[in-house]
């Protein structure tokens, strides 16, 4: 059935009072009606986005043509059994009450006009569905078809709350703290550039955006990517292994991979001399020992996202050692056995290897652009993004601790603003200065590139620019003041950066919401950055006694203890295995510093307030999850984030438990270093 087809039967409804016309279709081998006056469209099952502690039938929310509505799973809101979704499956887009739904059935069969006469009043129950989902029985083709016409008002739960508001929440007041010790701080967002970590003050960053594809201008010197447009503004991505006269990533990790791969089958040479001498003539490394073995178990092996494929390979090569070295021993029992034992298993782990290893150099390209992230900087009055391996994280630290390079007059020390020595000097962050990275020159050449560019399109860009100057820099200010109140002020500024944040939107871009992305499962959600106070590795974490199932436990940050929540617990999804992507994000809940337990962190963005559904709007009724204060349409490919609203993540009691927990924790510290005082005044009062 097509949604023409039904636009056009719609527009011949007849005016008669005798007849009803039915949209009817299957679920399982049952036959449902819904008036066709409620049936604004017919389509194929979209992409579909979950949320987080949602009832079972409500399988998600869609993104259709810029509208976000819930999508119902028909068959689980009957309690009939599950079924793959199959090409014949669709989704209804129906409204009630000014509220629109998807259902999903399994087909459409046609559009009929029935006799209101032959409709009656529904049974009791049908086959295990509720009473109140029906509205009617329908008997067609003289009572050879029975056809169940639905109340979409209790499917749809409208009756649940009529009074849900659309307007969206802002997270509550936290309590301040003492900032004497954060004005000693820096927040740093640290990257990674051919295993090295590099870091720029978060100040000097105005946007962490994926790495999209980007249009190449010609005669440009070999680090200038190309151009991308951001919100009708033409951003130059400039290339910063280029820049820093390093190998291009892809051809990096080609030649290290390919090294690795030498060396396996080197290995396999060496058995098959074995083979042919019929004895030991080389000793062969178990799979722990040998190189490309430690390589594929070191953590920095591959970018994360191809840690799946990994695994695949390391079981792979395990197997092969294994078989190898059986081989190695029948050959002291029976060559001909041994040979034989080679060409059944050996061979068979070898050719599986091989296509593992053309699968993951195929991958790789893909991989990284994955693992890509585009720093949006202004330096020498124009906006440029940096192309990065990665980014790691956002950490504080004390200002201390930060050096300044001695290496006066080397090509290296002039792009540096400090390096940075943590974990006594075991770990180095060189602090990038991006006035020294990008000089005189390229920002001429980069203008000029602009300039060129958008007389080429046709687009009068540099007028506009020229007209909207004074807008974009106010827009960039206000950008770098959340950005360094993030940083400088940590919890203490939240208030303020809240009370901020919304006045700025009401004088400028009305709702702009600046959100730091991250990943639960194959869901996106977003937290403002004003309520992201820094974003850290996972850290050693002490389980609490008595504690509810999703605190994962407390960490000790900087000498306070924090209170570490495993989102995905809490909102009842599977457990996943934690990997060098991992991330804690600090936030404050309840005037208290606490961890979230995350995926990954993806970017940090901008959504324009007309492109944020509040989610009461979009799922009235159907789920009672007051953390999920909106939701945000990113482009028309159908992304959706799920914006939280991190004071209603936990309830008071739960809050209330939790400081209780975290408090009991502290105390044994307070007591042991009182004991040891007292202690030690009563040795010198003896000695004394």
């Amino acid at each position: 059935m097509e949604n023409n087809t039904l636009q056009a039967n719609k527009e011949n409804v007849s005016t008669g009072t005798d007849e009803k016309q039915l949209v009817v279709f299957k679920l399982k081998n049952e036959e449902f009606g819904i008036h066709i006056e409620s049936v604004r469209e017919i389509v194929r099952v979209p992409e579909i986005t979950q949320l987080p502690r949602a009832p079972e039938f409500l399988w998600g929310i869609s993104n259709l043509r810029g509208d976000i509505m819930p999508i119902i799973d028909t068959r689980k809101r009957f309690s009939m059994p599950e079924t793959q979704i199959s090409e014949r499956a669709r989704v209804l887009v129906v409204d009630i009450d000014r509220v629109s739904c998807g259902l999903v059935v399994d087909e459409v069969n046609e559009v009929i006009r029935v006799p209101k006469n032959t409709i009656d009043n529904p049974p009791a129950a049908v086959k295990g569905i509720d009473k109140h989902f029906l509205e009617g029985i329908v008997k067609a083709d003289g009572g050879k078809r029975v056809i169940m016409t639905l109340n979409l008002e209790e499917i749809l739960c409208t009756n649940a709350d009529k009074n849900t508001s659309g307007s969206m929440r802002y997270a509550g007041n936290v309590n301040t703290e003492d900032t004497t010790e954060t004005i000693e701080e820096e927040q740093i967002i640290s990257l990674k550039i051919s295993n090295e970590e590099y870091g720029f003050f978060i100040s000097q960053v105005r946007e962490i955006r994926r790495f999209t594809d980007v249009t190449e201008v010609p005669n440009a010197p070999s680090y200038v990517k190309g151009l991308i447009t951001v919100r009708n503004n033409l951003l130059p991505i400039l290339d910063m292994r280029s820049m820093l006269g390093k190998k291009a990533w892809v051809e990096e990790l080609s030649e290290l991979f390919k090294t690795k791969i030498e060396r396996c089958a080197l290995w396999e040479k060496n058995l098959e001399h074995c083979l042919e001498a019929g004895s030991h003539v080389f000793d062969l490394e178990s799979s722990e020992e040998c190189e490309f073995g430690k390589w594929l178990n070191s953590p920095d092996a591959l970018p994360g996202i191809m840690h799946d494929a990994l695994k695949d390979l390391r079981s792979l090569h395990d197997e092969l050692h294994k078989t190898g070295r059986t081989t190695l021993n029948l050959i002291n029992v029976s060559l001909n056995e041994a040979r034989r034992y080679y060409k059944a298993h050996v061979e068979k782990v070898k050719s599986a290897l091989g296509s593992s290893l053309k699968n993951i150099i195929s991958l790789i390209e893909d991989s990284l652009r994955e693992e890509q992230r585009i720093l949006v900087i202004e330096t020498g009055g124009i906006t440029a993004g940096l192309l990065v391996d990665s980014v790691n994280e956002v950490i504080r630290i004390p200002r201390k601790i930060i050096e300044k390079v001695s290496m006066v007059g080397t090509s290296t020390s002039k792009d540096l603003r400090g390096v940075a020595k943590l974990d006594n000097g075991q770990r180095l962050i060189m602090i990038l200065d991006e006035s020294s990275l990008i000089s005189a020159e390229d920002v001429k050449l980069i203008e000029e590139l602009e300039k060129s560019s958008a007389e080429c399109s046709g687009n009068a860009k540099d007028t506009k620019k020229s007209s909207d100057k004074g807008g974009d820099k106010n827009k960039l200010n206000e950008d770098i003041e959340l950005l360094e109140k993030l940083g400088a002020e940590g919890s203490s500024g939240s208030d303020t950066c809240k009370e901020e944040a919304t006045n700025t939107g009401n004088e400028t871009e009305k709702s702009e919401e600046q959100l730091v992305t991250f990943n639960l499962d194959n869901e996106e959600f977003g937290l403002r950055i004003t309520d992201v106070q820094e974003i850290n590795r996972l850290a050693q974490i002490t389980q609490l006694p008595k504690s509810p199932p999703f605190v994962e436990g407390v960490t000790n940050l900087r000498g306070d203890v924090v209170p570490v929540i495993d989102l995905r617990k809490r909102f009842n999804m599977p457990p996943a295995e934690r990997d060098d992507r991992t991330r804690i994000i600090i936030t404050d809940i309840g005037g208290r510093k606490t961890g979230l337990i995350v995926d990954k962190v993806n970017e940090v963005m901008r959504i324009p307030g007309q492109n944020i559904e509040s989610a009461d709007k979009v799922v009235a009724g159907m789920i009672d999850a007051d953390f999920v204060e909106g939701i945000g349409k990113v482009n028309d490919r159908g992304r959706m984030i799920i914006m939280l609203n991190t004071e209603k993540i936990l309830t008071q009691k739960e809050v209330n438990l939790l400081g209780k927990l975290t408090d009991e924790k502290e105390k044994p510290k307070a007591k042991k270093g009182k004991k040891s005082s007292s202690s030690k005044k009563k040795k010198q009062k003896k000695n004394g």
